[in-house]
């Protein structure tokens, strides 16, 4: 019999050695402060009897069990991996720990908080009861877990309000999923100008069976394989029709590209018929000048007339001359006027 209370004492030294490092001295408030390891048979007995705490089948995965995108997508394949294993599971963990808070002084318009840190196992129960002395207190309760890589996630699960805790005791649960993760418990006495308060806490945190860790660690494993073979077949079935849109793609390129081919072919016809169309509409206004001017000048053969305006008449000739050697010069094909 006493072989067997040392070996106890000896587990329980041991245990709390891991949780004062946990909750440092300089991280706990001002007041007496105590932390407790273990327990009776009897004690550990009704924790066990909480309905939170119940063993959750190995078959069935809770939503937890179920790896974020951040993990499925990570460049290493480990990452997975190392969500699915979680923390090593060492026996000295799964011993329920207590810690005690007495008459910590929360001064006025100021606020007192306790951090707790729970490195594992996942599903442990956290049990908190707080009592204020003569005088209310606003209290509340965040976990921050760390859900990524370098990524922390902090979640209200106790809303920070006053609370008549100096009239009955505030009790509560809190399902711990995803460890480690820290627990902060606020007193927050801010709302007070003048009146400083005091608080006790007792916060019991009930770690599951070992069996039930296995468990957990499988359904993890599971989930997590349905997951990725699920992620695969839709990758599957995306990569087919992507396959699939980019020959149309080509197939609309391709067809496209004979299309300017032949707009190309067709826009160079168009080029030159343009300045055909230019040159002849150019030569048609060189000529209807030189109508014109054969017309009011009239011609040498046309008698005396013609003499007494001789002068007069080879200004015209020269004109029209001019107009014609411009026109050849420009590359028109336009005959010279004769005389």
């Amino acid at each position: 019999m006493s072989e067997e209370l040392s070996d106890e004492v000896m587990k329980d030294q041991k245990v709390e050695e891991e949780v004062v490092d946990a909750v440092t001295p300089q991280d706990q408030p001002q007041g007496e402060v105590e932390i407790e390891v273990g327990g009776d048979e009897g004690e550990q007995e009704e924790v066990g009897e909480e309905p939170v705490a119940s063993t959750v089948s190995e078959t069935v995965a809770t939503p937890m069990d179920v790896p974020n995108a951040q993990v499925m997508n990570a460049v290493n394949p480990s990452t997975l991996i190392n969500y699915v294993d979680g923390p090593r599971i060492n026996p000295d963990d799964f011993t329920e720990s207590v810690y005690h808070g007495r008459a910590i002084p929360v001064p006025a318009r100021d606020m007192v908080q306790v951090p707790i840190v729970i490195p594992g196992p996942p599903n442990s129960v956290l049990e908190y009861t707080i009592e204020s002395f003569s005088y209310d207190i606003s209290f509340g309760v965040t976990i921050t877990s760390q859900v990524g890589l370098d990524i922390e996630k902090t979640t209200e699960y106790v809303e920070l309000k006053r609370v008549d805790s100096h009239l009955d005791p505030i009790t509560g649960q809190i399902l711990v999923e995803q460890v480690p993760c820290t627990v902060l418990l606020t007193f927050d006495n801010t709302y007070s100008f003048l009146t400083a308060k005091e608080v006790s806490y007792r916060v019991t945190i009930s770690p599951p069976s070992i069996d039930e860790a296995l468990s957990s660690r499988r359904r993890r494993a599971k989930a997590s394989l349905c997951s990725v073979q699920e992620d695969r077949s839709s990758a599957e079935s995306r990569l087919s029709m992507v396959i699939s849109q980019r020959l149309e793609l080509e197939r609309e390129i391709e067809k496209l590209q004979l299309l300017i081919m032949e707009k190309n072919k067709n826009k160079l016809a168009a080029e030159k018929e343009e300045s055909w169309m230019k040159k002849r509409i150019e030569l048609r206004d060189v000529q209807t000048e030189m109508l014109n001017v054969r017309l009011e000048s009239g011609w040498e053969d046309e008698g005396k007339q013609y003499v007494v305006t001789k002068a007069e008449k080879s200004l015209a000739l020269e004109k029209c001359e001019e107009m014609a050697m411009e026109c050849i010069s420009r590359g028109l094909s336009l005959r010279a006027v004769s005389k």
